[in-house]
């Protein structure tokens, strides 16, 4: 998508669900972003010596092919991929919610939140965009899990009143990126290597990267895309680091659930994703905030 406008390996899903006592995400802007707004980053704030990078990848989960290849080709670097999934895009989350349960528990993947049916944040209602971020949450509260701390503007599209309603929901940080993979401009692969060697070969190249990719495009999954970027970032001394790495971030990805949000995620049914969404419009309360 254009851009416009692990922490160790868990040893339980439910280590991911307590309280953040660490220290939050460092804000890129920190010394003019407004302090009622959620930290907003562009770039890695490792404290690393050696430049670092890492990759998050958004609209999935597509299937259980493409979400177990990337996975894999992760893992068997010694690396964990960060997904920010939707709920109703691609797919239904809900069909993999055990895999997103299996992941997180072994340490093999990390997940934050990219919305529900990926929105343009800025060509919708803030009430509707709301909405659309409040079920993704109580889907991930539904599998057990909870609201997540991390979330991705769909196409990077936002306002500065997107970023004061994330910070009121609890979230840590919203997180853009500083280097495009171009998978999703629909270029052809040939297209997109050359694109990237410019940009890796460019003098203003940032020493830590911070990549957009996707899990549901073919050239990620199926033409070895992924290997180039992994190859690359080796060969200019770039180490990779997983997402809350990058941030410099040691806590939970999921705050835990109130007692209300777990009541109302109870109401919801979760075998269809249009009948979990239809279930949250009849539920008591303004939309986008019935869980607040």
């Amino acid at each position: 998508m254009r851009f416009t406008s692990t922490f160790a390996a868990l040893s339980s899903v439910m280590a991911l669900a307590i309280s953040a006592s660490s220290a939050s995400p460092a804000a890129d802007r920190r010394s003019t972003q407004p302090s009622n707004q959620v930290a907003f980053v562009t770039n890695c704030t490792s404290t690393s010596d050696q430049p670092v990078f890492t990759i998050a990848l958004d609209d999935g989960i597509r299937s259980q092919e493409y979400h177990s290849y990337v996975v894999d080709a992760f893992n068997k670097r010694g690396y964990t991929p960060f997904f920010f999934t939707n709920g109703d895009n691609y797919d239904c989350l809900f069909k993999y919610r055990h895999e997103i349960k299996k992941t997180l528990k072994h340490g093999q993947a990390l997940y934050g939140s990219h919305g529900w049916a990926h929105p343009n944040a800025t060509a919708i209602s803030l009430e509707d965009w709301e909405r659309d971020i409040e079920l993704l949450e109580l889907a991930y509260i539904n599998m057990g899990l909870g609201r997540p701390y991390f979330y991705r503007f769909p196409y990077g599209e936002h306002n500065d009143e997107h970023l004061v309603k994330l910070k009121e929901r609890g979230y840590l940080a919203a997180v853009q990126w500083n280097q495009d993979s171009y998978d999703s401009w629909g270029k052809t692969k040939h297209e997109i290597l050359s694109m990237l060697r410019q940009d890796l070969r460019s003098p203003a190249l940032p020493k830590n990267l911070l990549w957009l990719n996707h899990e549901t495009q073919d050239v990620d999954v199926k033409q070895g895309l992924l290997n180039f970027e992994f190859k690359h970032m080796k060969k200019l001394g770039k180490k990779y680091v997983d997402l809350p790495q990058c941030l410099n971030y040691n806590g939970p990805l999921f705050a835990p659930p109130t007692e209300k949000e777990r009541q109302l995620a109870s109401q919801l049914p979760t075998n269809d994703c249009k009948a979990f969404a239809a279930a949250y419009d009849q539920l008591p309360g303004p939309k986008g905030r019935k869980s607040l």
